[in-house]
């Protein structure tokens, strides 16, 4: 008697720990996990897939309603549009009742009732905001759904970087500094979202900002301004709307850098950073003294002619 009474404890707290979703036969998958940029949006290419194994779906009366939350990415408003009958993925989506937004990270899941495949299989049309791993996380709830958290998609972590030609001298009035390229690797290194920085070291101020010159790619640059509370700062408005579409290369041309209480010979260094711009700091110029050397002559030597 108490050996079968240990025996059904056991049952009893093996059931408290494993999730209902576990003892589904159903099993959640992604096919495919594609590489991609910040900015891209993926398509059918990229399915979640829950596979009715031992017709655990097709044996309930009752529909199956479940979540799906990204983490790194949107969903674009073309989900909606998967359910069985009017869905623009190229795969079958018999048994999907809807799909319903809810917000941008989450949708909401429907399997009819009725519904008796083998496979379930949900396009992920979504755009990515983020770099690295790309997740979609299935929360099965009370359905016969079984959770799981999968990466459907991998964005390239490019690079921006900044760099100056080579360096000037500066007089007490101030000079030009040589021009100042931005690049970006791969599209959408730069997050547009954010401001660009340029920032002088101490005993420096900028007295003009520049202008800003398109190379290659996407023009994102809204203005340029000298910080309005700060001259040691400029500050590089970046436009958002803009798509991302390819690898974008521009050039800061007429910076203009003044001494402010610096000594002579003091170098004058901007760091560049923000909006995911590789922190950078370089030498610009450095403090000359443009004096004029005065010499007195006897009234019988012969005073040089320029």
């Amino acid at each position: 008697m108490k050996k079968k009474l240990a025996i059904l404890l056991s049952a009893v707290m093996v059931a408290g720990v494993i999730p209902m979703t576990a003892l589904a036969g159903t099993t959640t998958y992604v096919n495919k996990t594609v590489t991609v940029e910040k900015g891209d949006t993926t398509n059918e290419e990229s399915l979640v897939v829950i596979k009715d194994g031992n017709d655990d779906i097709a044996a309930s009366s009752e529909d199956q309603t479940f979540t799906m939350t990204l983490e790194g990415a949107e969903w674009l408003d073309e989900m909606e549009n998967i359910k069985e009958g009017a869905t623009p993925a190229k795969y079958d989506v018999t048994g999907i009742a809807s799909v319903v937004k809810a917000g941008d990270k989450k949708v909401t899941v429907t399997i009819d009732a009725g519904a008796s495949e083998k496979y379930y299989r949900i396009p992920l049309f979504t755009k990515i905001t983020d770099k690295g791993d790309i997740t979609v996380t299935v929360d099965g709830k009370d359905s016969l759904v079984s959770s799981a958290t999968c990466v459907y998609a991998v964005c390239t972590s490019g690079a921006a970087t900044a760099k100056i030609e080579k360096t000037v001298n500066i007089p007490e009035t101030g000079a030009v500094i040589k021009d100042i390229t931005i690049s970006e690797t791969t599209a959408g290194a730069i997050d547009r979202a954010k401001k660009i920085e340029l920032k002088l070291n101490k005993n420096f101020k900028f007295t003009d900002c520049g202008s800003y010159i398109p190379v290659l790619g996407d023009d994102f640059v809204d203005y340029i301004e000298i910080d309005p509370t700060n001259n040691k700062k400029i500050i590089i408005h970046l436009d958002n709307t803009v798509p991302v579409k390819k690898a974008t290369e521009f050039i800061i041309s007429g910076i203009e850098v003044t001494p402010d209480d610096a000594k002579i010979g003091a170098v004058a260094e901007i760091t560049v950073s923000g909006a995911d711009v590789t922190k950078t700091t370089f030498e610009a110029g450095t403090y000359t003294d443009y004096g004029v050397k005065i010499a007195i002559y006897d009234e019988d030597e012969e005073i040089p002619t320029f």
